[in-house]
């Protein structure tokens, strides 16, 4: 994990020359993924025009992995972040609206074995996996899960990229900390088996099949690459629910680069009334449209705006208009580029 120094070696030559830098023993065993350290303004205004957000929060995500073998075919892998919802991972600093919250919660911890080369077998808590889809379409970005899944990536002999299939209980909103959920690993009232396919250089795909509480939802979903005048990625996903009512909803979305730091987006959404709230509280029912922007200051820095208006609904919408400014510090970057980390 850690880097003792640099080390310098005579060359050929016979000039000294910079060689690679010792590895600390922790590297061996703990691989570091993710530190991340966000700030985020964000206003809402519901369909009735009553602001009903206006407030500043925090963010912190933290992700490692410890190989328990010299290959690192067994691992276990743990994330925390902030936030006490399915939905969220941020924290009011009591600055605005709502009262100030001080939450940090290890929501996924599990076990990963690789059997043999291109299959993974998973087991405990979990993120899901949405393949080409969004949070617009499936899940919010910081849902969690307990469960077991097996995620085959032998594409020479299964044609597709990856095939997962997923079993567990999806629930427990309200209680990110894992250890909190491990005791329903027991119970499954969730399935899901994802296929996804780089077809070409320009078009990678993806569908699945989900079950939750006995009602299966089909998501397709592809992103196209175009590197043309007016868009370099154009990304679209759908999905249609059975039960009573069944539904079918969509979103469209387009990125371009207009500068080598700064990109922009927007994007058009269409997702059913009676869809559940579990997706991107940024997006959630309603039809609206959406733009981003997001400006790399630096390989650590990054400053992002996102904002969505929704129209021509009939039903009440929590977040008929919503604006985000979001600062993201990748304390992750510096400490490599300072040589602390690996």
């Amino acid at each position: 994990m850690l880097a003792s120094g640099t080390a310098w070696a005579q060359g050929s030559s016979g000039v000294s020359a910079p060689a690679a830098p010792a590895v600390h023993p922790f590297a061996r065993w703990v691989e570091v993924h993710t530190i991340n350290v966000l700030g985020r303004f964000r206003a809402i205004e519901n369909s009735e025009h009553v602001v009903t957000t206006r407030q500043v929060q925090d963010s912190l995500a933290l992700r490692g992995r410890l190989k328990l073998d010299r290959r690192a075919r067994v691992s276990v892998t743990g994330a925390a972040a902030t936030g006490t919802g399915f939905t969220s991972s941020w924290n009011n600093t009591g600055l605005g609206t709502g009262e100030p919250v001080h939450a940090l919660s290890l929501k996924q911890l599990y076990v990963s074995a690789l059997p043999v080369n291109g299959v993974e077998v998973s087991y405990g808590g979990f993120a899901l996996v949405r393949g080409e889809s969004s949070e617009i379409t499936n899940y919010d970005n910081d849902a969690y899960m307990v469960g077991q899944r097996v995620s085959v990536r032998r594409p020479k002999e299964a044609f597709f990229d990856d095939i997962s299939g997923t079993a567990g209980f999806l629930g427990d909103l309200d209680t990110p900390n894992v250890f909190r959920r491990l005791d329903r690993l027991d119970e499954v009232n969730y399935g899901q088996l994802l296929v996804s396919k780089k077809a070409t250089k320009w078009l990678t795909a993806s569908a699945d099949v989900t079950r939750l509480s006995r009602v299966s939802t089909y998501r397709a979903a592809v992103s196209v690459a175009l590197h043309g005048q007016l868009a370099d990625t154009v990304h679209y996903e759908q999905y249609a629910r059975a039960g009573t009512p069944a539904a079918f909803g969509y979103a469209v979305t387009a990125e371009k680069a207009v500068l080598s730091r700064l990109t922009i987006g927007a994007g058009y959404a269409d997702i059913d009334d009676n869809y559940g709230g579990l997706n991107g509280d940024r997006y959630n029912r309603g039809r609206r449209v959406f733009e981003t922007g997001t400006l790399r200051l630096s390989p650590e820095l990054t400053v992002a705006v996102f904002a969505a208006q929704a129209f021509r609904n009939d039903v009440r919408i929590t977040n008929h208009r919503r604006f985000d400014l979001v600062v993201t510090y990748n304390a992750l970057a510096s400490l490599k580029r300072a040589g602390l980390i690996r």
